[in-house]
């Protein structure tokens, strides 16, 4: 080498000087840091629409099991004698019951706001093998909304946790007590109620007819239902023994990561969902309530008509 040349100072590190490493790295764990921030918020967005997703499709199951069950509802009307001995006029009979009524009459101290119904149907359940082939057997079915703890888990709801959920109620053809017995056929049915969807907290029932403009409207004031009242009465009410020509189902569901925060909230529904005229008011209510306290939520409606109803109301 030159004698003039300067003599080249050797670099540590592969040519980089420590500090230079030192950034290096630093800048490397604020990266792997972001990434593993980012890749836990993308975890939890996924989650959480997956739970959304899970969360309305089980709703939408729900409305779809409701709507085909009740569409089979069946009162088997026929004309009979107001008096066997002495006959005076004819009247609609039927040894069958439908029912609409608010959950908390019948269901219990559980029961949830909202709507209770129930019916017959010719589901052919049982718990004998040896009927099962006999499709036509009547069952008692029905529907409501319960409050509780939850048992065991099911679907998203942890044991343990307190929950609305969607109750059916369906008794085995053998256990099937509407004829003449009361309103014991309903505490049978509620004993055999299973939950079927988790965080709906409301079902509400309303029975429909068709105006003479072609709309529809509700049956009655109320929402309630009963084909037993006024089948002795002159003249006999429309409603007895007859079931009515549509039905409207409103459910309302909610995420069920907002459903845990409902355990420490009091819905506002004392005392509301009875009457036709405040429904839509009352269910606006509830909306509001949901968003002020950041809940999410899905109304979803429908509207059924009975195929085996014989109505001239």
């Amino acid at each position: 080498m030159p004698p003039d040349c300067p003599k080249r100072k050797s670099r540590p590190f592969g040519g980089f000087s420590l500090i230079e490493l030192l950034v290096a790295v630093a800048v490397l764990a604020m990266l792997l840091v972001l990434l593993v921030s980012m890749s836990d918020q993308i975890m939890r967005v996924w989650r959480h629409v997956g739970g959304q997703a899970q969360t309305w499709q089980e709703a939408r199951s729900a409305l779809e099991l409701i709507s085909r069950r009740m569409a089979q509802a069946t009162l088997n009307p026929h004309w009979t004698y107001d008096d066997p001995v002495r006959p005076t006029r004819y009247l609609r009979h039927s040894d069958l019951h439908f029912l609409i009524e608010p959950a908390g009459e019948r269901v219990g101290d559980d029961a949830g706001p909202g709507s209770a119904v129930f019916f017959q149907a010719m589901l052919g359940a049982t718990t004998n093998s040896s009927n099962r082939s006999l499709t036509g057997m009547l069952n008692t079915c029905g529907f409501y909304v319960e409050r509780g703890t939850v048992d065991a888990p099911v679907v998203n709801a942890a044991a343990g946790s307190d929950r609305y959920r969607l109750m059916e109620a369906r008794s085995p053809a053998e256990k099937m007590t509407a004829y003449g017995s009361g309103g014991q056929w309903v505490t049978d049915a509620v004993e055999s109620a299973r939950p079927i969807a988790e965080n709906i907290i409301l079902l509400v029932v309303r029975p429909m007819e068709s105006t003479a403009d072609g709309t529809m409207q509700p049956i009655g004031t109320q929402i309630a239902y009963d084909s037993t009242l006024g089948a002795t009465s002159q003249p006999q009410l429309a409603t007895a023994n007859q079931l009515p020509p549509v039905v409207e189902i409103t459910l309302v569901a909610v995420e069920d990561s907002s459903a845990e925060r409902l355990s420490s909230l009091t819905l506002p529904t004392v005392g509301r969902f009875l009457t036709n005229a405040q429904f839509e008011e009352h269910l606006s209510r509830l909306e509001e309530f949901l968003v002020a306290n950041h809940i999410g939520y899905r109304v979803l409606r429908n509207r059924i008509a009975l195929p085996n109803s014989k109505w001239n109301g």
